[in-house]
Formats: structure tokens, sequence, C-alpha cells
């Protein structure tokens, strides 16, 4: 049996690594196509990277558009920079919650910190989960999916960016975050800290950027 497993698993890697490249093939040929001016991603969803739901979709809710203005840039730079269109730095990761469908991981991560001035009464007002209603640092991973959820995406649900109806909803290849992990500034101390450090750059370390 755990062959059989096994044997399924690496099947499955190995379509991963098919769809990977199309999915970055995708982006270095619809790259101004998947954003909309300087402050909005079209599509745009944030995930966890875990089983556990930590809260991916509040942390959207709350955050999502100043998210966003700070991320297009980012996203940009990483262009203009020569960063984003080096495979090297792209590769496959496996949807924790579905095993068999994956989606494709940047090594850089995006550090997100909230201007607090602008949400004066988070902390207390318990709408985040407690794990991450934090005062402190969001560390995304970038990445690129195949899909996204219609139900949650307010790009579908609203019949936006989907091509003249051409494209169904909920199949659209759009950027994304990953949460990936955070850090308090009561602790100064990562999460995951298995995860620790990040490096300065805010690169993935590479033995866990390779690990299976």
């Amino acid at each position: 049996m755990a062959t059989i497993k096994y044997e399924g698993l690496q099947l499955c890697w190995d379509r991963f690594l098919i769809e990977g490249k199309e999915l970055f093939e995708y982006m270095k040929n619809n790259f101004d196509d998947m954003l909309d001016g300087d402050a909005k991603i079209k599509h745009f969803d944030i995930r966890d990277e875990v089983c556990y739901d930590y809260g991916s979709q509040e942390l959207k809710q709350v955050f999502g558009t100043e998210i966003q203005k700070e991320l297009v840039p980012w996203i940009k730079k990483e262009f203009e920079e020569n960063r984003l269109f080096d495979n090297t730095l792209w590769r496959p990761y496996r949807d924790v919650y579905t095993i068999t469908d994956m989606y494709l991981g940047y090594r850089k991560l995006f550090p997100f910190r909230p201007n607090y001035d602008n949400y004066p009464d988070l902390l207390e007002s318990n709408i985040l989960p407690p794990e991450i209603n934090i005062k402190g640092t969001y560390y995304f991973q970038f990445s690129i999916d195949a899909e996204c959820d219609e139900e949650t995406c307010n790009d579908c649900i609203n019949n936006i960016y989907n091509h003249n109806n051409n494209t169904l909803k909920g199949y659209n290849k759009h950027f994304e975050l990953v949460l990936y992990n955070w850090i308090d500034d009561k602790t100064n101390r990562l999460y995951f800290e298995r995860r620790t450090p990040i490096l300065s750059d805010n690169l993935i370390l590479q033995h866990q950027w390779e690990t299976f």
C-alpha cells in the first residue's frame, strides 16, 4: 500500500511539473492582463499554506485592498529587476487540502505590515482569528493558481474579468498570496518557528525551498 501511495503522489508530482511550466508560461505571456492598473490584481485571493485554516479569508476581507496596493508595485519591481521571469525562483507546491492539486510558488516572500492607524479597533474586534490577530508583519508567498474559488472570488461573483463570459467562473489563472508566516511585535518571533529565520532578503531557506 505504501508503494502504491508513493507512486500515486509521484504521478501527481510529475503532472505538477507540467502544470507549473504552463502557469509560468501563462504569466510570461499574460503578465499585464493579470493586473488591473497599479493597485488591483484580477481574481486576487489569499489562501493558507497549511491544512489548518489560520484566517486567510479574514485577512483578505480586512486588508485585501491595502495588500493589493502594496503588492502590485512589489510585483512590478520583481519584474523590472529581472527576477519575476526567472524560472529557478518558481516551483510547484502541493495543495494541502486536495493533495492532487497544485499552485506555483515564488521563492521570495512578500512582507505586509498593515497601517494600524487605519484600524484603531482591530485588535479588540476579534474579526481576525486569535492566531493572526496581531500587531506585526505577515509574510506571504507570492503564487500563481490555475483556478479561483468562484464562491469567494469577488471578480467571479460579480462576473468581472471573465473575458466576456468565454472563461468559466472559477477557471481563471491568477496571482494570489499564500499565508506563510507572521511575526508579532510583542514576541518578535515567527509563529512557525521551524521556518525561522527568514533570510534578510525575504527568500525561503534553501532546504525548505527544495522540500518535496
